[in-house]
């Protein structure tokens, strides 16, 4: 089942990336544009995806990962406010959160989702 995205995701990302030079490409996009095009055709997972990349994300999220990293400390400082027990435990086991927010964050959560939340 995977195969049949295979083609249409590099055309989608291809043409994203034509596009967006600037932006080019990010490894998470893929997570991105597979997941929308499980629900719609290639021409409408580029457009949302175009849409997300141009309009919803700032500019600099995948250029520099400057909105990726951004977002990473603040989504840490909200961990330690709300569950400080929690960020407290993972610096004593020596765990480092930014391992699993970076992934969240560039897949914008599509690869931790399950399919039935989709």
């Amino acid at each position: 089942m995977v195969e049949k995205f295979i083609d249409p995701m590099r055309n989608v990302l291809t043409t994203f990336v034509k596009r967006n030079p600037t932006i080019g490409y990010c490894q998470g996009m893929n997570f991105i544009v597979g997941t929308l095009l499980r629900h719609m055709n290639e021409v409408e997972s580029f457009w949302v995806f175009v849409s997300i990349a141009e309009n919803i994300l700032p500019l600099d999220y995948y250029s520099d990962m400057l909105g990726i990293l951004v977002d990473q400390k603040v989504f840490e400082e909200l961990l330690k406010e709300k569950y400080p027990k929690l960020v407290t435990h993972m610096q004593n086991v020596n765990y480092q959160l930014d391992l699993i927010a970076f992934q969240w964050l560039v897949t914008l959560f599509f690869n931790s989702l399950s399919a039935d939340a989709m």
